[in-house]
């Protein structure tokens, strides 16, 4: 329980003859990951059965008897098959005061009733709107796969306090919106991802790491720490779509290339 995100690593495919287990601790906020030793290089888990809850995937297939495997709140972290996900929801903050973010705070509508097995998976959208009880800040812990994060109708204020975590959806300030953290912000989906900035500057830095998939810029987007790579682009595409993207804290901070595959399109846009 000390850990929000117990990581188990396939370097290799697997035979499993019996049951392969991956059961958390107490609550959907526990969970397991189940990754590939190699981001975008497949393991494929051979199973005679499965019983999975609250489990995270990435770079997975299940194949045998046991596919396709299905479970409770698995979550969809990129580059699987043979897995029936649950379908994504929409849940939305409504809990007073300073809090975390994997606290019982989410509710599935506006201003509900929160409930922990409401916790929000990768493929999930998590909404701060101003019906929601946020009075303080919301705190981020680390490791953790993040879904959607929409604080556009956000115009009152809240502060996100952000550690370095994977982001498998898109990402939308609200005019209210503070961020702080210096840790990254990695866009990590295989697909197409967005940022929307609503005039608030990242104190992050900025992770493009994206097997074939496209991050696009909605408005104009500032990245205001002074450090090498403050927006850093390891795999994928960065368009632009025409608009800004600002390095403004000083000299020192930079537009990095990673290894990988990697473009930018500009489209009109400017670095």
């Amino acid at each position: 329980t000390a850990n929000q995100v117990v990581t188990r690593t396939f370097s290799a495919n697997q035979t499993i003859n019996g049951t392969l287990t991956f059961s958390a601790s107490s609550n959907a906020t526990q969970r397991h990951f189940a990754i590939s030793d190699t981001v975008g290089t497949t393991r494929t888990l051979t199973c005679a059965a499965v019983s999975f809850t609250d489990v995270d995937f990435q770079d997975i297939t299940i194949a045998g008897a046991a596919a396709p495997a299905t479970g409770t709140r698995l979550g969809n972290a990129a580059g699987n098959s043979g897995i029936t996900f649950t379908a994504p929801k929409t849940v939305y903050w409504n809990l007073a005061g300073a809090q975390n973010w994997i606290a019982t705070g989410w509710a599935t509508s506006s201003g509900g009733t929160p409930a922990v097995n409401n916790y929000p998976l990768p493929q999930d959208t998590a909404v701060f709107d101003n019906t929601g009880s946020v009075t303080g800040t919301i705190t981020v812990v680390a490791n953790l796969n993040m879904p959607t994060i929409d604080m556009s109708a956000r115009t009152s204020a809240m502060t996100l306090a952000w550690v370095a975590n994977n982001v498998y959806g898109n990402w939308l300030n609200g005019t209210g919106t503070t961020l702080s953290g210096t840790a990254a912000i990695t866009f990590a989906n295989r697909g197409s991802q967005s940022i929307t900035s609503n005039g608030v500057a990242f104190t992050q830095r900025l992770v493009l790491n994206s097997l074939g998939g496209t991050l696009t810029v909605n408005d104009a987007c500032t990245i205001s720490q002074a450090v090498a790579g403050a927006f850093t682009l390891t795999n994928g595409t960065l368009d632009l779509n025409g608009k800004t993207l600002t390095l403004s804290a000083s000299a020192t901070a930079t537009f990095l290339t990673a290894a990988g595959t990697k473009n930018i399109t500009f489209n009109g846009g400017t670095i």
